[in-house]
């Protein structure tokens, strides 16, 4: 009986640390940045008992039980095509918020529409890399003072550099 204790506990023990592992490894794998893992994985086991969003929808003005959808438009300013799409859907009350990539060719066009439009939810979509292989941008600071974030040619680098 003792050996049948021991090995489901070694048996599960080894289960939870696939697990905890296993999200680290496929997060990093993939790239994706996550800084609170404790987050990630009540988000992951479907734990709704999260003190940061317990009252999020009376912060926002609804009631406590409300259903809200939050629709986002991402990547503002990476076209033109991408920001005709974006700004008329926000226009049009389809999209609820969007994000503004700043260092992109096409963000004077965001720019011009906010203006005009200040009561639309923009905001700041943090970027560090330019992930498409032909597509590419610089930071919106002085290269001097982002050396480690720029290729050969000026440009963000495509991945994160973990070197």
């Amino acid at each position: 009986m003792k050996k049948i204790i021991f090995k489901i506990s070694i048996s599960l023990s080894i289960t939870f640390l696939i697990l905890i592992f296993g999200v680290k490894i496929y997060f990093n794998i993939n790239d994706l940045p996550i800084y609170d893992y404790r987050l990630a994985y009540n988000f992951i086991l479907g734990n709704k008992k999260l003190q940061q969003y317990e009252n999020l929808n009376e912060l926002l003005g609804f009631k406590k039980n409300d259903k809200l959808l939050i629709i986002h438009a991402d990547d503002l300013g990476l076209s033109s095509s991408v920001n005709e799409l974006s700004l008329k859907a926000l226009d049009s009350n389809y999209v609820t918020s969007a994000s503004v990539m700043m260092p992109t060719p096409k963000v004077n066009e965001v720019a011009a529409h906010f203006k005009k439009n200040p009561n639309l939810d923009m905001g700041l979509h943090l970027t560090v890399t330019a992930e498409w292989k032909n597509y590419k941008w610089s930071g919106i600071s002085s290269g001097d003072s982002i050396k480690s974030m720029l290729d050969s040619s000026g440009n963000l680098h495509e991945k994160k550099n973990t070197s």
